[in-house]
């Protein structure tokens, strides 16, 4: 599979859909190679004690990685593009959004985000492969880490957490994938 030798990197919202189902250990069997975790997305989590001390954790057991974005790089220039606004053309986001769009296209990585509605502009032109909660969670089901009834369990706690999700259920996000392939 393609993911397994490229590096993932998180916004916040798509990895705490995961913290908040308690899920981590099954986002790690589905992906080893572990993860990225922009700067920005960590001060992100550093707001939220209960997830700060599960992400330094994740740390401290290799599963996750902290990434900077050097200054003076053509990646801090576009990050601060895409966080400031300068440009009236393209959408302004925020900064762990845009901290995990240019390390992944600096490392020709995946970024892992849900918010398809502001960053799909920057999937497009920066060309980056990208993941979302709904995709993941397909991917663990395909590779039989989680069963259906998993599935619907844990996708309908992200609804509950008011994760960004395509459809009610699990069932009809594969419904839907079967009928419209990518």
């Amino acid at each position: 599979m393609k993911y397994m030798t490229k590096l993932i990197f998180f916004d916040t919202d798509c990895l705490s859909s995961f913290l908040w189902v308690d899920s981590m250990n099954l986002l790690i069997q589905c992906f080893p190679q572990g993860f990225i975790l922009p700067r920005p997305v960590y001060e992100e989590f550093k707001k939220i004690p209960h997830f700060h001390q599960k992400v330094d954790g994740y740390i401290q057991k290799g599963f996750l990685e902290i990434k900077d974005i050097e200054s003076g790089t053509n990646e801090y220039r576009n990050y601060v593009d895409l966080v400031s606004g300068r440009d009236a053309r393209v959408p302004r986001i925020g900064k762990g959004e845009a901290a995990a769009i240019v390390l992944a296209h600096r490392y020709k990585g995946i970024l892992a985000s849900n918010n398809l509605s502001d960053i799909s502009y920057y999937i497009r032109i920066f060309e980056l492969e990208s993941l979302t909660s709904a995709s993941i969670l397909e991917t663990m089901y395909r590779k039989n880490i989680i069963d259906l009834q998993s599935a619907e369990s844990f996708w309908s706690g992200m609804l509950q957490k008011r994760r960004k999700l395509p459809c009610s259920t699990f069932q009809d996000y594969l419904d839907k994938l079967e009928k419209y392939p990518y």
